[in-house]
């Protein structure tokens, strides 16, 4: 969603519908939502520029975090947020990449382990640097403190989602 109505036209609609919308916190969501959406798409593009799909990346980092860069496909699947079926396909890609290899689990033989490759890690030593450079270029002028309090704000939205969630 690219158009989002102002607070005065969130005002206007109140009055013209007889509604009690909180204009503030409306408005506020409308535009974390439409400026999430724009992060993603510029990160995606960014991503794409160096022939990787987020998701593909995704996993590629979730691995790259486990401490051992070993996880199986549910593990993986359940951390990206996607379905055991997309994620088998995702390995697919990034296993014909040379930046995976499926391995039988060792102590289940009806299971695989999915590990990063050497050249899984080459790839990420050079797009961590500037997908870096890249995501904390899009807050380098806004100051540390506004940033901090960013972070406070979204940990109370975060808390109120899982609230929500739960009710």
């Amino acid at each position: 969603m690219q158009d989002i109505p102002s607070r005065d036209e969130i005002r206007q609609q109140n009055e013209l519908l007889q509604l009690a919308l909180p204009e503030t916190g409306l408005h506020a969501l409308l535009r974390l939502m439409r400026i999430g959406n724009d992060l993603q798409a510029a990160v995606a593009l960014h991503m794409q520029e160096h022939g990787i799909s987020m998701a593909r990346f995704a996993v590629l980092a979730q691995l790259l975090r486990s401490g051992d860069h070993q996880l199986t496909p549910s593990v993986l699947a359940e951390r990206v947020g996607v379905t055991r079926a997309t994620v088998t396909g995702l390995i697919d890609g990034l296993e014909s990449s040379g930046w995976i290899r499926r391995q039988v689990h060792p102590s289940d033989r009806r299971s695989v382990i999915v590990e990063l490759t050497e050249e899984g890690i080459a790839f990420l030593r050079t797009l961590l640097p500037e997908h870096a450079e890249h995501i904390t270029g899009m807050v380098r002028d806004i100051p540390d403190e506004d940033l901090l309090h960013l972070e406070h704000t979204l940990t109370l939205l975060e808390r109120n989602l899982e609230v929500a969630d739960r009710g």
